[in-house]
């Protein structure tokens, strides 16, 4: 990122924003949770709840930080970050068919098969996925560890939807990819989620987990 100097007005034009919600979010959650989970950590470890307190706060702060960012402040900026690292690596023939959008409008009798058709059947596969989660956590030890570790895949494999987007790949062929290449998206999505929930710090590294995402995404497309 640093020797690529188009990168940056990316991230510089939403600094100014970013640190500014950032400065609500630390103060909101610092004056509504802080004493909650100072009494509750005191009562629970004494003297050193007060340290106790203080990291889950400001982890709080960052969770809902990265939360806002992620999904309502800088999404399109990593959107265009992504395609940008794409572009740079001569990869213009995915990146710009990739972003043309053919709008169709739907009929209405397409419009309740796909909103209220469906609805039966993705609750039961929603509630099968509950209590799934539910049974494997009930293990001890290896089950929280187990979806732990699927939590970090699907974190690694989420910083590459953008690239499946672009390609149009098929559901089977994600998931293709995820199997294949399981080992490298559980690595890159514990660095990334421990960068990504650095205290004040961590906002900047949704960019340079973008930029890995997307360098990455030109490893696996130049390997076939």
């Amino acid at each position: 990122m640093i020797n690529n100097p188009s990168l940056w007005p990316i991230i510089l034009k939403s600094a100014p924003s970013v640190i500014l919600i950032q400065a609500l979010v630390i103060i909101t959650v610092f004056s509504n949770f802080f004493l909650v989970n100072t009494t509750v950590s005191m009562m629970l470890c004494g003297p050193l709840g007060l340290f106790l307190s203080l990291a889950i706060t400001i982890q709080e702060s960052t969770f809902i930080t990265n939360y806002i960012l992620n999904n309502y402040v800088i999404s399109n900026q990593l959107t265009g970050l992504f395609d940008t690292v794409l572009c740079n690596q001569d990869l213009d023939l995915i990146v710009y068919p990739g972003k043309l959008k053919r709008k169709v409008n739907l009929t209405l009798d397409d419009y309740i098969f796909e909103n209220f058709l469906w609805l039966p059947f993705n609750s039961t596969v929603s509630f099968y996925e509950f209590i799934r989660t539910l049974l494997i956590y009930s293990i001890p030890i290896l089950g929280p560890l187990s979806q732990t570790l699927n939590g970090f895949t699907d974190k690694g494999e989420s910083l590459q939807m953008r690239y499946y987007k672009l390609t149009r790949l098929r559901s089977k062929h994600v998931s293709f990819l995820k199997e294949e290449n399981e080992g490298r998206y559980m690595g890159f999505g514990i660095v990334a989620t421990w960068l990504e929930n650095l205290p004040v710090l961590g906002w900047l590294f949704l960019y340079t987990n973008t930029i890995g995402a997307a360098l990455m995404a030109v490893d696996f497309h130049n390997s076939n």
